[in-house]
This record gives structure tokens, sequence and C-alpha cells, in this order.
């Protein structure tokens, strides 16, 4: 285990924040007495009312003393950016990305509590971020077909809980070139609620693609870029409810377990949601005892922390692959291990979202299911080669994974659902929210979460 620079000795008492009562609409807050070293080059102000409700939150230069804005609030907050220089090697708080493919001990005052955490990039290679040995990102960055990663990007992670042993932070499934650019790292503030988390547990189908359209791509308009239905779940919600994806392209049901499940056990509050999706890739990486015993491992755990999981089956597609001398066809209500998840839940009496029938249900009223109807939908929804699109200079056809349509139309329809269910609260979803598109054959759709 690195560790950078040493911890501050036990006799240092200065603090790792500093809350304050308001007094009238500006407040002097004397920062002498806050904890700082070579990465830390400003603080965080926050103001909140008595209920908790966030009013406003700045940053400004290290100083001894800061004047805060407290109007309308009851209370301020401050507390000291960390903040980490991983490409400049001249950078007083240069962290070399090196030290952090293995275990690396933070130095700072990072008390028990909930931080957040930031991390930019623009080369676009994707990455997993540990917590003491929790996930907290997952194949972050990753592209992804026709897009590209022109400017830097951003990734956070909020609320992340920090125990007496302070932050060792880790990255894995990097290469050998510099794979971050800065880390930040902040105290969520006391005085401010934390916002409800729905987590997302899956594969390609759900995760977050990052990078703006591929400008190599001449055939290619916005939409066609490959998406996740997770990445647009936020669209759909309020501020009062946040979406932390943590699934990964070709990741199944154990493996994920031991990875980003760890996540959601350390960090999950109670009453967060756990989106579970599954059964794509366990078709062919699992067997079907496995794929249940890990399901009902994931459901058990995250229902005795408190939080509320929620099954969701695979989304069906056009795909049609040979397995095992059996020809395995996608466009199907039962597609792969969907019977499974769908008899685990019967049978339990568990939360579950049966993609597989919704998205079956909705391509064989709209369009049929004839050759006609799968080119149709094909066109409209996925990667056929009769786009003409060329992904790494190779013909790409893929009908499995969408585009934007198709990764904005579950999104809705996974939102609807957990309304219905009353999983998630009239608070918590966006009404006035509309995306709309139109189909290859004309038909027009305005996709959106009714009450």
């Amino acid at each position: 285990m690195a560790i950078l620079y040493q911890k501050p000795p036990e006799t240092d008492e200065r603090k790792s924040h500093i809350i304050i009562n308001a007094t009238d609409n500006t407040t002097v807050i004397d920062t002498n007495d806050i904890y700082t070293n070579d990465y830390t080059k400003e603080f965080q102000i926050t103001t909140a009312d008595a209920d908790g409700n966030k009013i406003k939150q700045t940053r400004t230069a290290i100083s001894g003393s800061v004047t805060v804005d407290t109007t309308g609030a009851a209370r301020a907050e401050i507390a000291p950016v960390y903040s980490y220089q991983c490409s400049d090697t001249s950078a007083s708080n240069y962290l070399d990305i090196n030290d952090l493919r293995t275990d690396t001990k933070l130095s700072g005052k990072f008390e028990c509590g909930s931080y957040n955490f930031t991390f930019a990039q623009k080369k676009g290679k994707s990455l997993d971020i540990y917590v003491n040995d929790a996930m907290i990102g997952n194949n972050v960055y990753y592209t992804g077909y026709l897009r590209k990663i022109n400017d830097t990007i951003s990734y956070s992670a909020h609320d992340i809980s920090i125990g007496s042993s302070g932050i060792t932070l880790t990255i894995k499934n990097v290469s050998s070139s510099t794979d971050i650019d800065t880390i930040e790292i902040v105290k969520s503030p006391s005085i401010v609620n934390r916002t409800k988390k729905i987590w997302i547990i899956g594969d390609s189908l759900v995760q977050k693609y990052y990078g703006d359209l591929s400008a190599s791509q001449i055939n290619t308009t916005d939409k066609n870029r490959q998406c996740g239905w997770g990445q647009f779940l936020a669209n759909y919600l309020t501020d009062d409810i946040e979406v932390i994806n943590l699934a990964k392209a070709g990741d199944y049901t154990e493996n994920l377990y031991f990875t980003a499940f760890t996540g959601v056990k350390a960090y999950g509050k109670k009453d967060d949601i756990v989106l579970i999706e599954g059964g794509y890739n366990d078709f062919k990486s699992s067997t079907k005892s496995k794929f249940e015993t890990m399901i009902t491992n994931m459901y058990n755990e995250a229902k005795d922390l408190g939080l509320i999981p929620v099954l969701v089956s695979p989304n069906c597609s056009m795909t049609i692959e040979k397995i095992n001398s059996q020809t395995i066809d996608d466009y199907s209500a039962d597609l792969r291990f969907a019977p499974y998840i769908r008899t685990l839940a019967e049978n339990n009496n568990w939360n579950f979202i049966d993609l597989a029938k919704l998205s079956y249900d909705f391509y064989s009223k709209t369009y049929g299911t004839d050759a006609n109807a799968r080119e149709n939908i094909s066109n409209t929804y996925f990667f056929p080669a009769s786009l003409g699109e060329k992904y790494n200079s190779a013909e790409l056809n893929d009908i499995l994974h969408h585009n934007e349509y198709g990764g904005q139309k579950w999104a809705s329809i996974i939102v609807q659902e957990l309304f219905d269910k009353r999983i998630i609260t009239i608070n918590e979803v966006d009404f006035t929210n509309v995306y709309a598109y139109t189909d290859t054959v004309g038909n027009n759709f305005n996709l959106k979460v009714s009450i």
C-alpha cells in the first residue's frame, strides 16, 4: 500500500471542517483551525436552511478567514477541497497515477463522514474506481460505438461513507498510460440532507457510454451513438433522487456481485433503490444455478441493509445467434435467462420489472414480428449494417445494443414502472420531461412518465 506523504500527527488538532450558525446575511468564518496540506487549494462553502435544504454552494481560495453570504440560511459549513493533479508532474499537488494501481492511502484530515469524489479525464480510457475496497465507478469513460471523448469529462461519486481508517483509493482495469487528469475529494456537507440514490447493477444494455458523436462517422446522426438505458434514467427523475450507474459492458451477475455490488453494500443507505438487471451475458458466461444464487444473494443482502431491491430482466433485441448448435433468437419475451429471473421474482414475491416482456410487447404491437418489422426496429433502435456505419474501420452490424432512441425508450419505461409500483414517489418523478423522436416508418413518439 502506497502512502502519499504522512497522515497528520495525532496532536494536530486542526479540524476537517467547520459548521457555524448564521447570524446575519453575511457571516465571517475564521478558517485557521481547518486542516490544509499540499493538496488543498480551495475551500468549499455550503449554506443550508434549518430543514437541511441546500441554499448555496461556492468555492474560494484558502485563506485565514472567509466572508460567507448566509442570506436565508440557518447554518454554513466550510471544508477543504483536496485536489490531485495526475498529468502535470511539475505541479505541487502532483499524484503519480501509478501509485493508484495499488491501494493508495491518501493523507489528510478525512474524519468519519461522507465525501464527494470527482475524477476528470480526456483520453477516454475506461477504468474501475474503488474506495476502501468498495467500487464507486465501473467501466468509467468507456465510449462504445460511434463515440469519442473530445473534451475533458468528469465522473463524480457522491456521499461515499468513510470510517476511521481514512481513504484508500484504487484504480483498476487501466492501461499503462495516464488514465486520470485530476482528482478532487471534498466532504459532503453535514448540514445538507443526503440525496436518495438509485443504484444500477447491470451489463452493456444498461451502462453509461461516454463521449460525443465521433467526427469520423459521416453517415451518423446524433441519435446513432451507443447508449444504455441507465444513462437516461435521471432525465425522467427530479433532483430528489440521484442515479449511480455501476453497470458494465460484457459483465454478468456473478462477477457484478463481487465488483459493483460491493459499492452498493458499502455506500447504499436505507430506502435507496437497487436495480439489478441481469440474465443476458449469464446465458453464455454462467449457469442457471449460479445466476439464481447471485441474483438471490444481491436481492436479500440489499433488503437486509434496508435498501429496496428491484430485479429487471434484459430487454429484447433483434439478435439471432447460434450457441452450441442451438439457434437463439432474442426477439422474444423469454430471451436468454429472462424466464429464470421472472420465476425467481414471482416465486418470492420480489420487486420486478419485466423489461423483456415490456420491450417485446412494444416492438411486436408497434411493428409486428416478420422480417420487415425486424428491419424497421433495427433501423430505428440499433446499428444494422444497412446504415453503412463503420466502427474501427470495420462494418458495424449490431442489433443488440441501443442507440439513443432505444436507451431513452427503456429508461422512460423503467421510471414509469417504478412509479406505478410505488417504489418511487410523485416528488421524485419529472413529469415535464418529454423525449420526442420519429422512427424510420414515420411514427412519432413522445416519451414521458404519466401520473
